[in-house]
């Protein structure tokens, strides 16, 4: 009975496999077999590969968390994000760059007081492990003055960390240095491939393989030169070229790094070139100069150690041009629990809302496009000191507008036009207003012009007088190593009803080195209404108000009889308030008129009365009046015609 009925169950089988909608059944379930067995594995070794990736990542990113500020670097893990939020630029004031790993860009140099679009020649080193996926994020270290990349894979359930570090060296004008380090931790070797554009779409030019021997051992290089258009300089009798060298040394393009080792590569680029010349015949004779100074630095670089350059620039970036730092914080950010007060909300119409991200940004890329002769090797001791004299003289800087409520100088840019455009407004607004002096002194001037434009600080000859006006900030504001003769000053102004302050302490710093005793520095809010307080290292405060008529916020001086006979003789003003006791019709001021509802009312009926009335008077003249009159002159003239008759 059991056969028979086996018998019976193949044969219904069989005969539903051998029907067509069978046959196709069955097909599926063999696809889908196949499809869950060798695909299925893969899956789910990439989600776990993913998950190592994503959380080696992490382990990375926090690490810089504990290292650094919140203003001292920028993360982005997408390029989208890289692109839209932040441009990833490094230089030094003659050459730069734009560090980015998706879409490679040219050198830009800096011809007169702007930099180049993309010169014909693309440095970029792109790196990365041969046929894994990998989790990235790249970063702008403000703080050492480079762009880094980390790259995480996953092999064999261990991490595997690829990190490349960029930069433009910032006391040797010509260096552009790149490093590429892979930590190996997993138990399989790895292969690590490198390429690098070079000359991209340059006309004429000439590259060749070159090889320095440095102590006895051979070191490669890639010799590149040739001419491009000055992007700049037109003349009726021809165009100006500029000449270019460029001396890279050259890395295997595939290395095996062996399970638990660690491999770094590490490549120096010299860039030199010419200012812009009209005679095409002197291309020969620029060019061979520029190629022997530029063999020659890379010759003496390549006795030197790379971690040894590398400290060069992260010790001058950090502890000498990032040193002194401004930093905003939107109050409506600090005080959004706050209960609203009764009185108007402040008029925000002259001031921007500016993010700390924006702020910094904007600072990094000035100070990126400027040069540091003050750091130079080449400045004589001579030079340095007569400049550490005049960057404690800087003229009437700053006499304009605070820079804090000018939007043209605060704007989010990703590529180098806007970059350049954005530098050279700063330039020419710092330069208008009185900062000649500083910005001839380079980087270090520079930042000091930045930081006295965004409150408006003036020096006179015997005080610094901040002439913001405190009802129009509506940021926290925070000024670092500002300086003022020979002290360097900490300014934190605090506008939230809780504070209402201006903190202020002496800071202590190795950015300007000293051979005398600073002097003693005393300070005054508004109207000096106080005693001057006289400044150290611990913070002190002075109250955050506004007078009418309107006076300085805040006063700097060495003289404290100075900031006594200025309270007593200069200073007049009816009224002093708190900053956040602004009266309605001052803060309806700087709304432009505001008239009541009623006038506006009256004026309007007034309008619509006058046209209504002017309405009826062309409609009597032409509609009414107009037809009355016709038809009494043709009556008038059909009794004429008829008495002749």
């Amino acid at each position: 009975m059991t056969q028979m009925l086996n018998n019976n169950f193949m044969r219904n089988l069989l005969g539903a496999i051998n029907a067509p909608k069978g046959r196709k059944v069955c097909l599926a379930i063999f696809i889908g077999l196949v499809f869950f067995g060798y695909l299925g594995p893969w899956v789910i070794n990439h989600g776990k590969a993913t998950q190592i990736t994503v959380e080696c990542l992490e382990v990375v990113l926090k690490d810089y968390d504990r290292k650094y500020a919140e203003n001292e670097y920028l993360i982005h893990q997408s390029p989208k994000s890289l692109e839209e939020q932040v441009h990833p630029f490094v230089g030094n004031g003659n050459i730069g760059f734009t560090v980015n790993y998706f879409y490679p860009a040219g050198l830009i140099l800096r011809l007169g007081s702007s930099w180049t679009k993309d010169v014909p020649y693309r440095p970029m080193v792109r790196a990365r492990l041969e046929s894994l996926n990998d989790q990235s994020a790249s970063i702008i270290n403000y703080k050492n003055g480079m762009v880094e990349r980390l790259q995480c894979y996953s092999i064999d359930g261990a991490c595997v960390l690829m990190s490349l570090k960029t930069f433009v060296h910032r006391t040797r004008h010509s260096l552009l240095l790149q490093e590429i380090k892979v930590e190996n931790k997993a138990n399989t070797p790895v292969t690590l491939k490198m390429e690098r554009n070079g000359p991209y779409y340059w006309k004429g030019s000439a590259t060749s393989t070159e090889i320095l021997e440095v102590e006895g051992n051979p070191h490669e290089y890639t010799l590149s030169s040739g001419k491009f258009k000055a992007p700049y300089e037109r003349d009726r009798t021809g165009e100006y070229f500029v000449a270019m060298v460029i001396a890279a040394t050259n890395f295997a393009k595939e290395v095996t790094i062996p399970p638990g080792t660690v491999h770094t590569e590490q490549v120096i680029a010299v860039v030199k070139f010419s200012q812009p010349f009209l005679d095409a015949h002197k291309e020969n004779d620029i060019s061979a100069e520029l190629v022997d100074k530029t063999e020659e630095e890379l010759f003496s670089l390549l006795h030197m150690d790379f971690n040894i350059l590398m400290q060069e620039h992260v010790e001058t970036w950090s502890q000498h041009i990032w040193s002194s730092k401004m930093w905003l914080e939107p109050l409506n950010l600090l005080q959004e629990d706050q209960p609203k007060k009764s009185h108007p909300p402040l008029p925000v119409l002259l001031q921007p809302q500016l993010s700390p991200q924006l702020v910094v940004a904007t600072v990094y890329y000035v100070l990126s496009s400027v040069d540091a002769p003050l750091f130079l090797p080449s400045t004589s001791q001579l030079t340095k000191k007569e400049m550490y004299s005049a960057l404690k003289m800087p003229g009437s800087c700053f006499n304009g507008q605070p820079t804090i409520f000018e939007e043209n100088l605060w704007k989010p840019i990703d590529n180098t036009a806007d970059m350049s455009d954005l530098v050279s407004h700063w330039q020419h607004t710092l330069f208008k207003h009185g900062c000649r002096s500083l910005l001839n002194l380079g980087v270090t001037g520079f930042m000091q012009a930045m930081m006295l434009s965004l409150l408006g600080a003036q020096f006179h000859e015997y005080e610094l007088a901040f002439h913001a006006d405190p009802t129009q900030i509506h940021t926290k504001v925070q000024i670092h190593n500002l300086l003022y003769n020979a002290s360097f000053v900490d300014i934190d102004v605090d506008p939230s009803s809780e504070s209402r302050e201006i903190g202020l302490s002496i800071t202590t710093s190795e950015a300007i080195k000293q051979s005398s005793q600073p002097l003693l520095v005393f300070a005054c809010g508004a109207g000096c209404e106080s005693e001057p307080i006289e400044l150290n290292s611990e913070r002190q405060v002075v109250d955050l108000k506004w007078t009418d008529p309107q006076t300085p916020v805040l006063y700097f001086s060495h003289d404290r009889k100075h900031l006594s006979f200025m309270k007593k003789s200069i200073i007049h003003y009816k009224h002093i308030r708190w900053v956040d006791d602004v009266p309605h019709e001052e803060g309806q001021h700087h709304h432009g008129l505001n008239l009541p509802v009623a006038f506006w009312v009256i004026i309007i009926g007034l309008i619509f009365g006058f046209h209504l009335f002017l309405f009826k008077l062309i409609y009597q003249e032409y509609c009414v009046g107009g037809g009355s009159r016709s038809s009494e002159k043709y009556r008038r003239g059909k009794d004429g015609n008829n008495s002749k008759v």
